[in-house]
């Protein structure tokens, strides 16, 4: 509700900023206030015994509320429709999921394959050499 500016306090009620002299307390004695700043008044506002903001700025406050709302009233549309693509990127994930496991399977098996083959060839590899020997003993 307060804002302290440095030539004095701004009331917000009134919208009145004020020089501590023209508001008629001492800069000392506002910051002393504490937590009754918020129950210190203008001159103004004494006398009126008004606390109320002037109707022009609740109008314009109201205007700018009823603004917002219908900005926001826009938009469960897309909020829908991004819901929307969310699931369906969910499900492309888990296709994509799917899809990498059974690649990954069939590397797998290639893989095996690949080492069946080799173990194999290092066997063809170990009878040829005892071929040779025994071909040269002979």
């Amino acid at each position: 509700m307060w804002e302290l500016l440095s030539e004095g306090p701004h009331y917000t009620v009134c919208n009145q900023e004020l020089h501590f002299h023209c508001a008629g307390i001492t800069e000392a004695g506002y910051r002393k206030l504490g937590d009754r700043k918020s129950t210190w008044r203008c001159v103004k506002c004494k006398q009126t015994h008004s606390i109320q903001p002037p109707l022009s700025q609740s109008i314009e406050s109201d205007a700018l509320i009823l603004k917002e709302i219908r900005a926001l009233s826009g938009k469960p549309a897309p909020l829908e429709c991004l819901k929307n693509e969310v699931i369906a990127l969910r499900s492309e994930f888990a296709d994509l999921k799917s899809s990498l496991n059974s690649t990954n399977l069939t590397l797998k098996e290639f893989n095996d394959k690949i080492k069946d083959y080799e173990q194999r060839l290092v066997h063809v590899d170990k009878v040829q050499k005892h071929t040779n020997l025994i071909q040269t003993l002979l």
